[in-house]
């Protein structure tokens, strides 16, 4: 009986350290945190106005914050078709690469020029979403136009990623502004998938909420659904060994 519970509780331990190794190792990769889709900053505060358009030729439309859709990848499934496909692909690209290196081509040249020290393989994607506009709104953007929106996310690296027409592109430079409040402004030019990210290097990670302070791949659920299953054998087994000594 004391060969048979010793033998379990190594097992268990085996169990859990292997789990918190490939954990401690797989902090941070190029994954998505599943979470509400930024929020639109009204400027000015409380107008009701979401964004503006400059055409090219400097006309300026005002695009109430009821005009602009933003569906992040955790409401994919509730999205129009052609909004769901999108997020669907983009987040296929991410999670199946092996950094976001891996997604744009000279990555790290850019981020020489704009972000002095920091790498490319550590950035992590924070907010997957998709802005689309109603009527004549988004028309005016397939007619040229310029987009811009202030978003209430977080970033600290001015480069964001943008998926249009099944490419993936990089958007910086006077295209995307850190402000000093936390909030992020874009400016962009087609409806489609964007990204916004954070560098892993900068991020305190919470052992006890990684999901809640990092960008992770939530992988302490996995981890703790394996640890309960061994958990339920070894009482499993131990009640059986039990009935059986006192039969």
């Amino acid at each position: 009986m004391k060969k048979m519970v010793s033998l379990i509780l190594a097992i268990v331990v085996l169990a859990v350290c292997t789990f918190s190794v490939t954990a401690a190792g797989n902090d941070f990769v190029p994954s998505i945190e599943i979470k509400p889709g930024p929020g639109i900053v009204e400027n000015p505060a409380e107008s009701g106005n979401g964004g503006i358009i400059i055409m090219p030729d400097g006309t300026e439309v005002i695009v109430p914050v009821s005009e602009i859709i933003i569906t992040p990848i955790a409401q994919a499934g509730e999205a129009d078709d052609h909004i769901r496909q999108a997020l669907e692909d983009a987040f296929a690209d991410i999670t199946g690469a092996g950094s976001i290196a891996d997604i744009i081509g000279g990555l790290q040249g850019i981020l020489d020029q704009i972000a002095d020290g920091v790498v490319a393989g550590d950035l992590v994607v924070s907010d997957l979403f998709h802005v689309d506009l109603t009527g004549d709104y988004a028309k005016y953007v397939e007619e040229g136009g310029t987009l811009t929106i202030t978003f209430s996310a977080s970033s600290d690296v001015a480069i964001a990623l943008s998926k249009i027409g099944g490419a993936w592109s990089a958007v910086y430079g006077d295209a995307l502004v850190l402000n000093a409040d936390g909030s992020v402004t874009m400016s962009i030019n087609s409806i489609g998938v964007y990204a916004f990210l954070k560098n892993a290097a900068q991020v305190d990670v919470d052992p006890e909420n990684p999901g809640i302070s990092s960008p992770t791949t939530g992988y302490n659920y996995t981890m703790y659904a394996v640890i309960a299953v061994v958990l339920l054998m070894v009482s499993a087994v131990l009640f059986v060994a039990y009935k059986k000594q006192n039969a």
